[in-house]
């Protein structure tokens, strides 16, 4: 796992994800739980350097079945703490529909909005279920 700091800690080189199957594959392998993912909805933030290489990732919250809550005090906080120049935000869809609710939409928008005043690069929020995933950006949503 990653931790979030200023300056990496791995002794290979940080994961790069530019595309959203990059960021899927990335998420399925390193940040979600495959035993939980069509449980409760978990919404996590994955922060990137200029390079758009991880420099580490949170899980902001775990919800229910239905939802999940976000607080974008806590995202920004930890993207300013490792000093994150770019954020995807991703949380899972237990049903396993992984296209977004009105809900969604909304909060996205929030973030963005926060981490525009914050100079940070909401690349994208992916919505992943077991077998698939959406991507806000891929659809024009970001």
């Amino acid at each position: 796992r990653y931790r979030l700091v200023s300056e990496p800690l791995m002794a290979h080189e940080p994961q790069k994800i530019s595309k959203s199957n990059e960021t899927y594959d990335f998420l399925m392998s390193d940040v979600f739980d495959k035993d939980t993912i069509d449980v409760t909805e978990s919404f996590f933030a994955v922060f990137l350097n200029t390079d758009n290489r991880v420099k580490g990732f949170i899980k902001v919250s775990d919800g229910g079945v239905n939802g999940v809550i976000v607080d974008p005090k806590v995202v920004f906080s930890a993207a300013l703490k490792c000093l994150a120049s770019a954020v995807v935000f991703s949380h899972n869809h237990p049903s396993g529909n992984p296209r977004p609710s009105e809900e969604d939409k909304v909060l996205t928008n929030k973030l963005v909005a926060g981490a525009k005043i914050l100079d940070i690069t909401v690349m994208d929020h992916v919505i992943v279920t077991k077998r698939s995933f959406y991507s806000f950006r891929d659809h024009g949503l970001i």
